[in-house]
This record gives C-alpha cells, structure tokens and sequence, in this order.
C-alpha cells in the first residue's frame, strides 16, 4: 500500500537469529561466571582479590613489578611520615623532602615522626629490607592501611616518595593511593640530562628546580656544560669579540667568566647541596681544547696559529699550564666522580696532538681525585 511500510520474511528470521546468538552468549557468559563461584573460589583457584585486584597505578618510569589488591590507602587527619629510628640519620633529609614535596603537590602537611612501626595512615620508611636484587635504588612499595616504603639505601627510599607523590598528584583529591605491592628499580645505571649554561645563562634558582624536576621522573645524573661560544665564532676577523661565555667565576681568573652570567663556587656548593637531598649528581664539564673562544678571548696567545681561534694551540707548552691551573682551581668545586674533559670537534690536522691531549686530561682526572675514567 502506498505510504506504508512492510517487513519481509527474511528480515524476521533475521531478527530471530539474532536473538538466539543473543541469548546463547548471555548463557555462556552466565555460565562461566557461575563456574568461577562454585567451582574455582571453593578450590581456591579463584579469589575476589584477583578479581577486583587494582591495576598499577600510572607513574614515569612505570613501575617495573606491581601485584594489585582492592581498595585504597587515604591520607587522613592522624597520618605521618614515620622514619624507623634504626635509621634515622640515613633517612631524615629524605624525610624531610618528601615532607616539603608532598605539601607542595598536595597540600598537605605531615609531620615527620619516629616509629619502630607504621600506624594508621602513615607514610613508613624504612632500610629494613633483604631484597638485594633490587640494588641500591631499587624500592619496595606496600599499600595497605599504610604506606610503607624500604629500601636498601636512602636513594631507593627517595625514589619510593616520587612514586608516591605522582600517585597523589593524579587523584582528585590528592589522598588516594589503590592498594598493591611494587617491586621497582631502575633498568639504566646512569639516566642524565645535559644542559648547555655555556651558551646561554641559566640561574641557580632555574638549576635547582631543574635538579627537583629530573628527580621527579627519577633521573639521576645532571651534566653542565659551563663554556662554549657562538658557532664558528673563532673563524671569523673580529674573532676577539663574538660571543663567548665561561660560567664559572673564580677571583683567581679575573675577568674570565662571562659577564652575562656565571656562578661562583658557593653557587656551585648549594647546587650540590640540594643535589645531594634529591639523589641527583652534578657533572661538570670544561669543553677543550674546542669550543673555547672564552678561554682564547681571555688568553689570545693560546689560540691556534692556523686554525679556528676557538681551538686552543695544542703545540704551545703554556696551553697545557693554563689548562691545568683552570683544572686545579675548579675540579675541587665538585664532589662528583666523574667529570668530563669535553675533546669534541677538533681540527684533524692535528690528530697526533690531539691524542696526546686526551691521555693527559684523562690521566689528571683520574688520578689525583680518585675519578671515575
């Protein structure tokens, strides 16, 4: 009829079949969970905490082994940070970091106890610990009406605490964390970041964020390159005067560091500082015998004879006298045990100088301080 409409018969056994499936694969479904209550959960195959177990939480770097359970840790209105007194002097300036960064990122502020166990609520850390395979900065995590981290260092510990911290971050009320057990640790030894202050200035302030930043995600190594100059800066006439920096400054090499900016060595002193509380190291670098316009703007009759006036004259002894009191006056700055002599992009028409170069750097380094080589 027109105007109307009408359903042919292939459309309802269409229809038909389609309920069929529908109700068979309700059924099958009904069935298996029928057979996880009656036949799994009495013979223990099965319980509600595999089930419902949480997920692991979100952090960077993921957490590498996690076993969910339900429900969730809250901070509430009795919890604390509780330092186990067998290690309190180990323990406290991570204590105390986590106290800072946790009223920073959630707002609340906790106070810092000694307890020989965790109470309700509380934040417990701990070097109490017989896991060895997690090494010196690996961590344990356990979820439950506390939180308690151990580790075989206060690194591992430290890192615990971020882990801890990213969880709350992401929680709308900044007080859950869902219930499990974590084994972390890191894959990479060394996990750093370089940062050219060479050719552009940075603050103290600007680098001790930087470091609470990099511990944050759990790295571990903070590289400073403190000299370098504007790009082929030395091939050109009026080479004395393109742009140059030396950022560190000494009374024992006046007019030496850059005027745009530089740091003296208690600069360098409460960079380290800070360092050393969130578990990051600074490695310095003074870049020769390329990159260093600073260094031959400072001492013309260093630069090379024949070549980019940012190369320092490898044929010349007073290179090798210079170099070795700016080595002599800065390498006690730093506590690291690593630091790194630079030696890139030199010219190739000098590689037997070169060489030599490298063996002596390398040899100063290593040996007078007990340096990493």
């Amino acid at each position: 009829m027109p105007g109307s409409e009408s359903i042919s018969g292939g459309e309802i056994e269409g229809a038909q079949s389609l309920k069929k499936r529908t109700i068979i694969l309700s059924t099958i479904v009904l069935l298996g969970i029928g057979m996880i209550f009656t036949v799994l959960f009495p013979l223990r195959l099965v319980t509600t905490a595999v089930l419902f177990a949480n997920a692991a939480p979100m952090v960077i770097p993921n957490l590498r082994e996690w076993r969910g359970s339900s429900g969730s840790f809250m901070i509430d209105s009795a919890s604390r940070i509780a330092v186990d007194p067998s290690y309190a002097a180990q323990l406290q300036e991570t204590a105390q970091a986590f106290q800072n960064d946790l009223f920073a990122a959630t707002g609340y502020s906790l106070p810092v106890a000694s307890a020989s166990s965790p109470g309700l609520g509380d934040f417990f850390l701990t070097l109490k610990n017989s896991d060895r395979g997690i090494g010196n900065e690996g961590y344990l995590l356990k979820v439950g009406d506390a939180v308690v981290i151990s580790a075989n260092t206060s690194t591992g510990v430290f890192y615990g605490t971020r882990t801890i911290l990213q969880i709350l971050l992401q929680d709308s009320a900044k007080t859950h964390i869902v219930r499990g057990t974590a084994r972390d640790y890191p894959r990479y030894q060394e996990r750093g970041f370089m940062l050219d202050v060479g050719r552009k200035f940075f603050s103290l302030k600007f680098l001790e964020d930087y470091v609470k930043f990099m511990a944050w995600y759990k790295m571990n190594d903070f590289h400073l390159h403190f000299n370098d100059n504007e790009i082929d800066g030395g091939k050109s006439p009026d080479w004395k005067h393109k742009y140059a920096a030396f950022r560190l400054d000494s009374p024992r090499f006046k007019g030496l560091a850059a005027k745009d900016g530089s740091y003296t060595q208690q600069d360098m002193r409460e960079l380290q500082a800070i360092a050393k509380q969130y578990a990051v190291t600074i490695t310095p670098e003074i870049d020769a015998p390329a990159h260093d316009l600073a260094l031959t703007q400072y001492r013309p009759d260093l630069a090379s004879k024949n070549d980019s006036k940012e190369f320092l004259d490898l044929g010349n002894p007073k290179t090798y006298t210079f170099l070795n009191t700016i080595w002599d006056e800065f390498l006690p700055w730093f506590d690291s045990t690593q630091v790194d002599i630079g030696a890139d992009e030199y010219s190739p028409k000098d590689g037997d100088k070169y060489r030599q170069f490298i063996n002596t750097y390398e040899a100063l380094a290593c040996s007078p301080n007990g340096m990493t080589c």
